[in-house]
């Protein structure tokens, strides 16, 4: 495997577990303790991230009393589960942003210089 693509492997895998893993945590909760368990874990993650401008928007556009509502107060765990993965997508492009300046550099400074920097 070439390290391309273990670095595609690796970001599929992280997307991957930042859309699916609340939804695959839910399920295991409503089968180990069925609807009082799914109602008290949603109730405890509805509004994690509530008061951020990205929370009010897009519970502003889709939410209960938004623009196109088409969430209700029982579904209003779907707007934090959006702003978890924009959240993430946005951790995510950061450190890549990190990765690609030393990377940068070592190009340049290869076609600078060459073994000198070695």
């Amino acid at each position: 495997m070439t390290k391309s693509k273990i670095h595609y492997l690796l970001d599929t895998l992280y997307y991957f577990a930042l859309v699916f893993m609340p939804a695959l945590a839910l399920l295991v909760v409503g089968i180990n303790g069925g609807v009082p368990a799914m109602t008290d874990i949603m109730g405890i993650f509805t509004g994690a991230f509530a008061d951020t401008e990205l929370y009010n928007a897009v519970a502003g556009v889709i939410g209960a009393d938004g623009v196109a509502p088409l969430l209700n107060a029982n579904t209003m765990f779907m707007v934090d589960w959006i702003v978890l993965v924009v959240y993430g997508t946005a951790f995510h492009l950061l450190i890549d942003c990190l990765q690609f300046i030393p990377a940068c550099a070592h190009r340049l400074m290869d076609k600078l210089g060459g073994e000198w920097f070695e």
